[in-house]
């Protein structure tokens, strides 16, 4: 439990330096390899909260087939200007 929250924690982290970084010009934030590609509950504890940024994942698409894909999978609502993929 405790990794799994370091681990997010983490990657929310970066996420957030990124954004700024790039002054809140973001396509997309693409999940893959291994835990971001298999992981449906990593996905939707990173994006979480993070609405007022441009991020809502559609939480039944990022749990369709056990949140496991097999081709490039758009999660994202469409709602907000930031896509969210699955790329495996």
């Amino acid at each position: 439990l405790l990794a799994k929250k370091l681990q997010v924690y983490r990657t929310r982290k970066y996420l957030g330096a990124y954004l700024v970084a790039l002054e809140g010009s973001v396509d997309a934030l693409v999940f893959t390899g291994g835990i971001g590609e298999n992981s449906h509950l990593h996905r939707r504890l990173v994006c979480e909260g993070l609405d007022k940024l441009g991020l809502q994942l559609d939480d039944s698409r990022n749990k369709l087939q056990d949140g496991r894909f097999a081709s490039n999978t758009r999660l994202d609502t469409g709602a907000k200007h930031i896509q969210i993929w699955v790329i495996p």
